[in-house]
């Protein structure tokens, strides 16, 4: 049961953007209407109140509470974290790093775009549903469908994305029950932000096994290959 009274359980089947009808939609709360299924409004309210939450000092007044603006521009990793929390889903952020001469470093020039990065994709996270973070901006994959606040209302295939080759900074798997592979050694901690090394955790291409064997016999024999008693019959 979440905070905000009410258990969201698994993701809904469907998913579908819900704009913002007093004005811009922005990508951080469009990708959760999808995810939960409510208006915008509401996922616009949730990060007032996450905002107006936070206190200051004043040396006129003391401590004071920060009034949360009036609109929501844009929204940071601890309010997505927070929010996918409060709403009983996975929260685990995963920061993507690379590796380079023996040294493991973050650096936006060597990460993988996104349409690499879904190529590459190991198979833990080719089925479960992702917030994912691309250069200042958060979009919402499953498979190879992609939503975010200028996409249409149920998503476009990647091929038709227009910011397929963005960097890819991180991702997180929002599905409840997900949980990454042992061979991660990673160790769940709410409202935490792991590091993983992409070329540890890709898609790795094994050697090619060739033809399947009727598939050599049918060449062989339309290049007149077959000679009787050699093994190549």
């Amino acid at each position: 049961m979440s905070k905000t009274g009410g258990s969201w359980g698994p993701l809904r089947k469907t998913l579908r953007i819900r704009s913002n009808p007093k004005g811009t939609s922005w990508c951080g709360p469009s990708v959760l209407t999808a995810i939960i299924g409510r208006k915008y409004e509401y996922v616009e309210k949730f990060i007032q109140d996450h905002r107006g939450n936070k206190i200051g000092f004043s040396f006129s007044h003391g401590i004071v509470r920060i009034p949360h603006p009036k609109s929501v521009r844009g929204m940071t990793h601890d309010e997505m974290i927070e929010f996918l929390h409060e709403h009983g889903l996975n929260s685990q952020l995963y920061k993507i790093k690379v590796r380079s001469e023996d040294k493991v470093h973050y650096d936006a020039r060597d990460l993988p775009s996104l349409a690499k990065w879904l190529r590459e994709r190991p198979p833990e996270l080719r089925k479960c549903t992702m917030v994912v973070h691309i250069a200042h901006h958060y979009i919402l994959v499953r498979g190879c469908k992609v939503w975010d606040n200028c996409t249409a209302k149920k998503g476009v295939p990647l091929s038709k994305y227009h910011r397929r080759k963005a960097k890819v900074h991180g991702f997180i798997p929002v599905n409840k029950d997900w949980k990454p592979p042992s061979s991660w050694n990673l160790h769940h901690r709410p409202f935490a932000r792991h590091g993983v090394v992409w070329d540890d955790i890709k898609k790795q291409r094994g050697k090619s096994k060739g033809l399947p064997e009727h598939l050599k016999k049918y060449n062989r024999e339309k290049n007149g290959w077959t000679i009787p008693g050699s093994g190549y019959e």
